[in-house]
């Protein structure tokens, strides 16, 4: 814990908790949201093709989304890498930062096995994704759900914890 107290005191934390600056907390969660947007929207869409939707769109030119899933991976973990820094003393402890970021492997998980099953060898135009690719993408949307709302939930939990309510 020693070091996560001593991250948070570091300039950099200290700038990006007390800076009145546009470009400190605030840019850092608008990259954040961002590169959220990027990553979960391309994997969404995706995941929506592989179960049927849109199906007059050939499964392979989801491809064409994998420089966007890449761009919003890498703003989202360098915006990430941040916010922790700044509030590392309480974020290690809170409980739900360990469930995103489990969900948020398990979904990156997903969407590596989706790649490597569907898009080795993509179906014809108008087939229907694999049975196991299908069942990836229903587990995507869903850990990247549970992903958000744990993100989303790391105040409330942060606040509960700090008052005593758990």
């Amino acid at each position: 814990m020693e070091f996560f107290y001593w991250l948070e005191a570091t300039s950099l934390a200290t700038w990006i908790n007390a800076s009145p600056s546009v470009f400190a907390f605030p840019a850092i969660l608008l990259t954040h949201t961002v590169g959220l947007t990027l990553l979960v929207g391309t994997t969404v869409v995706i995941d929506l093709r592989l179960l049927g939707f849109a199906a007059g769109a050939p499964i392979a030119s989801m491809r064409e989304f994998f420089g966007l899933f890449w761009a919003g991976l890498v703003l989202n973990v360098s915006s990430g890498l941040l916010l922790v820094i700044a509030r590392a003393g309480s974020v290690v402890v809170n409980p739900a930062f360990w469930v995103k970021l489990a969900a948020i492997a398990l979904a990156l998980g997903t969407f590596f096995g989706i790649r490597r099953i569907v898009f080795r060898d993509p179906p014809p135009a108008g087939a229907p994704a694999p049975a196991s690719a299908r069942g990836l993408a229903i587990a995507s949307m869903a850990l990247w759900l549970v992903a958000i709302t744990a993100g989303r939930m790391m105040a409330y939990v942060e606040e509960a914890l700090m008052y005593g309510g758990f």
